[in-house]
C-alpha cells in the first residue's frame, strides 16, 4: 500500500474531527464532496485496528477553513436543515400580530411626538384605547415568548426552533 504525504487541508480536516473523537482512533478521508453548501464536505472513516467503526463528516468553506464537524449523519442533517432558508407565509399569525403591534406602537409614538411639539406642557393624553391595546399586545408577545421557551411545550419540540 502506498503511503502519501497528507496535504495541509487534509491535516486540518483530520485534526478537526480528532478533537471530537477518541484519541486511539485512526482517521482516513475516504471522499470529498465539492459544491456542498458553498464549500466542501469531507467524509472520514474512523478506524481502530484497521476496522472501520464510524463515518464522520467535516464541512470546509471555500477558503479551506474547517467550519463544522459532525460525528453522525443526524448532526449533519440538522445543520443543513438549519442553514436552508424557509419561506414563511407573510400573512401568518405571528407576522400579522407583529405588524399590528408595530403599527400601534408607531401610532402612539406619533401622537406623543405631535402633542409634545404642539403644546408647551409635558402632560400628554394618549387615547385610552390605544394605551390599552399597546399593553395587551406587549402582554401577549411576552406571554407567547415564555410559552415557547418552556421545556416540553409543543412549540419547543421542533429542532429547527431550538
Amino acid at each position: 500500500m502506498e503511503v502519501r504525504e497528507m496535504s495541509d487541508s487534509e491535516a486540518k480536516i483530520i485534526e478537526a474531527i480528532s478533537r471530537r473523537q477518541y484519541k486511539d482512533r485512526e482517521f482516513e478521508i475516504v471522499r470529498r464532496i465539492p459544491n456542498f453548501s458553498d464549500g466542501e464536505l469531507a467524509v472520514i472513516d474512523a478506524k481502530k485496528g484497521g476496522e472501520v467503526l464510524f463515518e464522520h463528516y467535516v464541512y470546509v468553506d471555500r477558503s479551506g477553513d474547517v467550519k463544522a464537524t459532525f460525528l453522525t449523519m443526524d448532526e449533519l442533517v440538522a445543520w443543513v436543515n438549519g442553514k436552508t432558508s424557509r419561506v414563511e407565509n407573510p400573512f401568518s399569525f405571528e407576522r400579522m400580530s407583529a405588524m399590528i403591534a408595530i403599527l400601534i406602537t408607531i401610532t402612539i409614538c406619533t401622537i406623543v411626538i405631535v402633542n409634545l411639539m404642539r403644546s408647551s406642557t409635558t402632560s400628554i393624553q394618549v387615547p385610552e384605547i390605544l394605551g390599552n391595546g399597546f399593553t395587551l399586545i406587549l402582554g401577549f408577545y411576552f406571554g407567547s415568548q415564555v410559552h415557547k421557551a418552556r421545556p416540553g411545550s409543543i412549540e419547543n419540540t421542533n429542532p429547527r426552533e431550538e
